[in-house]
């Protein structure tokens, strides 16, 4: 299924390509257009070399989402290719209509080359800069594949579940690692009360993969009979977010939309029980909201609750210990982490140019571990150095884009 998506997005650009070369209306748009189409192509070809070496199944939601996204950069490809032949037989056509004679007309048409629309250019650029990101995309998917199972607990359309995650794709953050597992098993609850530890950090330095090691970490498993995982973001309705707790920690969909209801089915559940609740990416503000969805949970006989968030302000409304701030990785622990993205399954060594170049990428990153996986799955198909100086001189900001 992959290979033939793929396989599609390439005859689409072949198609492109050939037509631009064709065109002689254009000579100023041609070479970069034929030159984006070409990288777009190579980017391709390299993941799908990568594609069938892989046996992951097409079936999960991530993968699903990473082909309809090419696919849409296909019909792209193909909307472009048949806006400028129409626009190429319009303009043979007005060329019958002017010409004297049909001879006159028929030397005329063979030597009509109608001009690329004015914003072909644009278009293949930004077709390129998503292929890019599927590129990125696929690495990461690949990786996770190749190297520790990712999985979901999916009900009634919500994330229930923490991620399985490999531990050897986490550099730096052992210490932290230890110290919220620490903040997690301390007996400093009573049993009618909710400890709550709040993870603080800026977007992207690793807070939901520090929970996710806590939370799938064995101590934590054989201490707590019942574990749940929801992630909040901005829509912080109460109503919705008991539901969805309710619905990861017992596993089963829950169709009821009354909050009276879902919270007395949740102080069921949680009776007599060892809680531990992630939430994750947390942004609310406001402190009656917070107390209203931690209510319920007076029924456990002991609940801890693990709080993502950006915002010192959200933590302190939540938290009953003192928020546990996560920094930036140290420099190598980022050059790490950059290496195991960009080199994966490659030998650096035939390509020693690179690893001086990739140093300094890492170092740019400034323990930024997203901006390090990021750049270093853009690059892991990238062979040529002038695509690595390209990064490397590129503005941090715009080349990792808007993160959550």
């Amino acid at each position: 299924m992959a290979g033939g998506v793929l396989s599609s997005v390439i005859q689409a650009i072949d198609k492109l390509a050939a037509h631009i070369r064709q065109l002689s209306g254009s000579s100023s748009l041609e070479p970069c257009s034929v030159e984006d189409l070409d990288k777009l192509k190579k980017t391709l070809l390299r993941i799908q070399d990568s594609v069938q070496d892989s046996e992951r199944e097409i079936g999960d939601a991530s993968t699903k989402v990473w082909l309809s996204e090419l696919e849409v950069s296909a019909y792209d490809i193909e909307n472009i290719l048949m806006e400028s032949q129409f626009l190429g037989y319009g303009a043979e056509q007005r060329t019958r209509m002017d010409a004297p004679s049909k001879r006159k007309r028929d030397q005329v048409c063979n030597s009509v080359k109608a001009p690329l629309p004015d914003d072909v250019a644009h278009k293949i650029m930004e077709i390129r800069r998503r292929v890019d990101e599927a590129a990125t995309e696929w690495a990461a998917i690949h990786l996770t594949q190749s190297d520790g199972r990712r999985w979901l607990e999916s009900t009634g359309g919500h994330l229930l579940s923490g991620f399985q995650i490999d531990e050897s794709f986490v550099y730096g953050r052992e210490d932290d690692k230890e110290n919220v597992i620490k903040l997690v098993l301390s007996d400093d609850c009573k049993r009618d009360e909710v400890s709550v530890i709040p993870i603080v950090g800026m977007a992207g330095v690793g807070k939901t993969t520090l929970a996710q090691l806590v939370y799938n970490d064995s101590r934590i498993c054989e201490h707590f009979t019942t574990r749940g995982w929801v992630h909040v973001s901005q829509n912080f309705d109460v109503t919705r977010l008991t539901r969805a707790i309710l619905e990861s920690i017992t596993g089963k969909p829950c169709d009821s939309n009354e909050l009276i209801e879902l919270q007395g089915t949740l102080m069921e559940v949680l009776s007599g029980k060892r809680l531990l609740l992630v939430l994750d990416d947390v942004w609310n503000e406001k402190e009656s909201t917070w107390a209203c969805l931690m209510s319920p949970f007076s029924s456990a006989e002991m609940s801890k609750v693990v709080v993502t968030t950006r915002f010192v302000k959200v933590a302190k409304i939540m938290q009953t210990v003192v928020p546990y701030q996560l920094h930036n990785l140290t420099e190598d622990k980022c050059w790490q982490l950059f290496h195991r993205f960009a080199f994966d399954g490659q030998d650096p060594n035939e390509h020693p140019n690179l690893i001086e170049i990739g140093k300094k990428i890492a170092a740019k990153c400034h323990g930024w571990p997203l901006a390090a996986k990021t750049l270093g799955g853009q690059l892991r198909f990238e062979t040529d150095e002038e695509s690595w100086k390209d990064i490397l001189e590129g503005d941090l900001s715009e080349l990792v884009g808007e993160n959550q």
